[in-house]
């Protein structure tokens, strides 16, 4: 189990840090590293401005999110459950939360990476981990 907690909280002190030194490093610049693209982007809504305009849903959905991924992350760690499976639901509740902090303190979740291919939309950390940890769950279920 504390492997699990530490998981989570690595992540969202990682996802943190980065988007307080993109505030800093990324206000009012554009900066072109091969794919990537670095810009300071708020959101205040979730994936391409959904419930941007229901701040008071979106901040209830963002909470039960977070507290039920935390749960079943340190239940799968307490039953034993499959290691792989543990890390997946880890980095997802690890990612939800640090988006969960942005929208409690700010009202809105700081973005500053973009990759080319994806036509503009700007992630950061915690949205690297949820990606990840889903990709790890949809794995460990075709095997």
């Amino acid at each position: 189990m504390i492997y699990t907690l530490g998981i989570i909280l690595i992540i969202i002190g990682l996802d943190q840090g980065l988007k307080n030194y993109a505030k800093k490093k990324f206000k009012n610049k554009k900066i072109y590293k091969g794919p990537f693209t670095f810009s300071l982007v708020k959101n205040k809504g979730a994936f391409k401005g959904f419930l941007k305009n229901k701040p008071s849903i979106l901040k209830a959905l963002q909470i039960l999110g977070s507290v039920i991924m935390i749960i079943m992350a340190l239940t799968s760690a307490v039953k034993n459950k499959n290691k792989i499976l543990t890390i997946g639901l880890a980095l997802i509740a690890g990612g939800a939360t640090g988006n969960l902090i942005d929208r409690l303190r700010d009202g809105e979740v700081t973005d500053f990476i973009a990759i080319k291919w994806t036509k503009n939309l700007y992630y950061n950390l915690a949205d690297f981990a949820i990606f990840i940890g889903a990709f790890i769950l949809f794995l460990k279920n075709l095997f």
